[in-house]
């Protein structure tokens, strides 16, 4: 069957009438007239309410910042000197007292900084009589060049001016003289060296990168503090003289953060050796080291485990002397050597 289809209307398209405009005109004019009343009868039921509300309630004038300032008894206006501390009160329309700490910044500063605000007089209190405590000095504390230590006077031969890369502490420190500001005869101590330090310098002896880390015994006077880095087995060291210190293997070989040799274990003793100075404290000075060998593996050489000898003082530098302690166990004390990844230069 076929479907059937409604015609579609015809939109009119003639242009309105006379009669037609004048009727829609008169309804838009009589919307106007009733829009225009219905904002009168508004207008004229809210005059009064709001003409009471407005006249019942009095403003309180804003509250003005009070200002304290300091006049002696002739009537002049005293300058507030450079830190002082002060507090002034002022009043808030809510009906309570705000308290602020101010602080002059020079001298003549009457108005000052504010540096704390509190409703709690006793805490604005407690701020201000902090910050008058912060402004005073200690004249009790002086530096210790005025109070010289006399059991430990320090002759001062030169005078270092500060200038390039190194301190005037380092130079002086190069040339010999002492420390000026020692503390009752005492040396400062030197931070102890850090394990990250001591795996750097034994990378760097032997050419390989480290990650074993042990413990062991640093001999009384070693002035040891932190890690050390391994440098191998000690064999022998050989004194002026002709005499020979056998160790075996039982000792080990280690540099400190001051590239300065130590003697780690326990597991041997030098008790029964003889020196040439005994002094209080126990140490005993075998005399000077001419050789000394040790067993390690440098990756940057051959790879293998060798007996590595240095002769001390073959650069003309001064030879390290071997001191034994209470204890009996071996120190290396003094010396001009250096140690890189090449070995022991002296």
């Amino acid at each position: 069957m076929a479907e059937e289809t409604k015609p579609k209307k015809k939109r009119n398209t003639k242009p309105p009438t006379t009669k037609q405009l004048r009727a829609r005109a008169k309804f838009v004019k009589m919307v106007k007239q009733r829009a225009k009343a219905a904002k009168a009868a508004k207008r004229a039921a809210g005059i009064k309410s709001k003409t009471v509300k407005r006249t019942a309630v009095a403003r309180k004038p804003a509250a003005r910042r009070s200002v304290t300032v300091k006049v002696n008894p002739k009537g002049r206006i005293k300058m507030r000197k450079s830190g002082e501390v002060w507090i002034e009160t002022r009043g808030t329309a809510h009906g309570y007292n705000f308290f602020t700490v101010r602080q002059a910044q020079h001298y003549g500063d009457n108005l000052g900084v504010n540096m704390y605000d509190s409703r709690d007089k006793a805490q604005a209190q407690s701020e201000a009589k902090m910050l008058r405590k912060r402004g005073k000095k200690n004249p009790a504390r002086r530096r210790n060049l005025d109070h010289p230590d006399a059991k430990h006077r320090v002759e001062v031969t030169k005078h270092w001016r500060a200038g390039g890369k190194e301190s005037q502490w380092q130079r002086a420190h190069k040339a010999g003289q002492k420390q000026l500001f020692a503390m009752n005869g005492k040396k400062a101590k030197s931070n102890p060296t850090s394990l990250k330090r001591a795996k750097s310098l034994r990378s760097e002896f032997l050419g390989s990168p480290t990650k074993r880390v042990t413990q062991d015994y640093a001999p009384k006077g070693s002035k040891v503090r932190g890690a050390v880095a391994l440098m191998g087995h000690l064999h022998k060291v050989k004194l002026k003289g002709g005499r020979v210190i056998d160790f075996k293997g039982q000792a080990k070989l280690a540099q400190s953060g001051k590239h300065k040799m130590v003697v780690l274990g326990k597991h041997y003793t030098l008790k029964n050796w003889k020196g040439k100075i005994r002094n209080p404290d126990g140490f005993t000075d075998l005399g000077e080291i001419s050789v000394i060998e040790y067993a390690t593996t440098k990756a940057h050489l051959d790879g293998k485990p060798t007996l590595y000898y240095h002769h001390m003082g073959e650069e003309g530098g001064a030879k390290p002397h071997a001191v034994v302690n209470d204890e009996g166990l071996l120190l290396i004390e003094g010396g001009d050597y250096t140690i890189t990844e090449r070995g022991i230069e002296n």
